[in-house]
């Protein structure tokens, strides 16, 4: 299958069309900037014009079929920076700017499509946040069983529906949701249907159905159909409902990729708008930026994962740029891939070992270039995901958590936006410790995690701040909204049915909310929310109170 078609496809001839009738007024800038240097002399400032310009074009030329204008405007470039380093360059410039025009007048760029229609890999078509609606089908003989798993999940938010057969379960996965299917294993030995369309909805939708048996006998005879009939999990009864939410959970979620990040360094628009559109054709989302001086900005807004950056633009050098980027200590660790028509090893050396870590020459290859972005963008997020987050609940440890309240409360003072903070503890955590033991304490402590996860926006940030305490950043929320939605989940959390072994219990929790910008500082705010909470602690428990502004 290619990878591009369709509007992307005619985007990519719309780009090499608008090159080809850009080219002469391109030829005729470089044109005017030898024959400054012809006029005035070999001064730095007019080779480097000089450099500049034929850089661009030899990588753009190369990017849209021009292999003849890209390998003489090389040439150029080497002149130019032979010259600028005070080496005799080997041809002279005059008659390289006459192979130029020569080369410019030669209907080429048809071979681009060419080379596009040659590049084929798996499509992946883009997805606003890698995000597919979950959907639970319940097929349970037991009637109790069945309406407790169905209230159950229902408070950790996800949608359930209970069934009696199969046709169901092809209707549902035949849209674009995430389907798990909790069926009892006396189904598949009393239903013949079910035992002849599960296997091949399982085969057919293998992206986004997932299959748990429960079972009352757990023989390794019951085990294998499960297995054969395309079960994912299997629990035996009595069933542990937090074990087996976790197991939905995980189903639910392994097939959800939010899409990588990249930002696009490079003055000329045409490589911008070709490096993007690849990009977002293999499902990643891109910002760019054409001028160095806008980076940092983009780099603090839209927080990408990997940079693609052009080698030579004017007013500071990839490699320049690059050692900006890494004396920041937020950024040291954002890999950085460039891109450049420079072919000289030694060259590429130098440069990834003064800030980058990987080096793609022009012209790019689609597919080499979306491999190169997975790769290192993947392994990154891998890192500060471990770097970033708590070994127990997955959510952001103590110091990140307020690392990215300090970047929220900056956010919400220039775009003139309110912010709360949410302090939660629960209650009396200490005997459920002692009582049940700290592995059942650590499923409580994972429930709740699962609770904010599943209640709370994608876009809020939620961390663990230390032992039974988490906190939760709601950005672009008054102190009533965030004591409406905190309080929802504080009564929903109350009904969460928790087990230690064939014991339940029930656990509580207290939460206090300070708000910005009547507590406008960090510090401020996480005081003002601790003091709140201990209030709820003194009134009783299971309680959320808001600091008075």
């Amino acid at each position: 299958m290619s990878l591009l078609s369709g509007k992307v496809r005619e985007r990519m001839e719309e780009l090499s069309i608008k090159f080809a009738r850009q080219l002469p007024d391109k030829v005729r800038e470089l044109r005017a900037a030898v024959s400054r240097v012809q006029a005035n002399g070999e001064r730095d400032d007019n080779l480097e014009a000089v450099r500049g310009l034929a850089h661009k074009l030899a990588g753009s030329g190369s990017t849209f079929g021009f292999k003849d204008v890209s390998a003489v405007a090389r040439r150029i470039e080497h002149h130019a920076g032979a010259l600028l380093d005070g080496n005799d360059p080997e041809d002279d410039l005059g008659t390289l700017m006459s192979e130029l025009e020569t080369a410019a007048r030669k209907p080429q760029a048809s071979t681009k499509i060419s080379l596009l229609e040659s590049a084929t890999m798996e499509e992946v078509e883009p997805s606003e946040d890698g995000y597919r609606e979950r959907l639970v089908l319940l097929w349970l003989v037991d009637e109790a069983t069945r309406n407790d798993l169905y209230h159950q999940l229902g408070f950790f938010g996800f949608p359930v529906e209970c069934i009696d057969g199969p046709k169901t379960i092809e209707d549902r996965v035949g849209g674009d949701q995430q389907v798990i299917v909790i069926i009892d294993v006396n189904v598949i030995r009393d239903d013949d249907e079910c035992r002849r369309m599960l296997p091949q909805l399982k085969d057919s939708y293998s992206d986004r159905l997932s299959i748990i048996f429960v079972s009352e006998a757990d023989t390794y005879d019951v085990r294998l159909s499960a297995v054969r009939f395309g079960g994912d999990a299997f629990f035996a009864s009595p069933l542990d409902i937090s074990q087996l939410i976790d197991a939905t959970e995980s189903l639910a979620s392994r097939n959800e990729a939010r899409p990588y990040h990249v930002l696009v360094v490079d003055d000329d628009p045409d490589q911008v708008s070709y490096l993007a559109l690849t990009l977002q054709k293999a499902g990643m989302l891109t910002a760019v930026a054409t001028d160095p001086r806008n980076v940092f900005e983009i780099l603090v807004e839209e927080k990408p994962e990997l940079i693609l950056m052009d080698m030579y633009m004017p007013g500071a050098t990839g490699v320049e740029l690059a050692k900006l980027i890494r004396q920041q200590e937020a950024y040291v660790g954002i890999p950085i891939i460039f891109l450049s028509v420079e072919t000289d090893p030694l060259k590429q050396f130098r440069a990834i070992s003064q800030g980058g870590d990987d080096f793609i020459s022009k012209p790019v290859d689609p597919i080499a270039l979306v491999n190169a972005v997975r790769i290192r963008a993947e392994r990154t997020r891998s890192m500060r995901f471990f770097m970033e987050r708590d070994s127990l609940t997955g959510l952001l440890n103590h110091s990140n958590l307020r690392e990215k309240l300090g970047q929220e409360l900056q956010r919400a003072e220039r775009m003139g936006h309110s912010l709360c903070f949410a302090m939660i503890d629960l209650d009396n955590f200490k005997s459920v410790n002692d009582t049940y033991g700290h592995l059942t304490g650590d499923r409580v402590l994972k429930s709740l995690a699962r609770l904010l996860q599943e209640r709370l926006r994608r876009t809020d940030i939620i961390g663990r701040y230390g032992g039974e305490e988490f906190g939760v950043i709601l950005f672009d929320t008054t102190a009533r909204d965030a004591a409406r939605i905190m309080g929802e989940i504080r009564e929903t959390f109350s009904q969460v049915r928790q087990q230690a072994g064939e014991r339940d219990f029930y656990v509580t929790l207290s939460c206090g909310i300070a708000g910005f910008p009547a507590y406008g500082t960090m510090n401020e705010l996480t005081e003002a929310a601790d003091s709140s909470l201990y209030e709820a602690k003194e009134a009783g428990r299971d309680l959320v109170v808001t600091a008075r502004e």
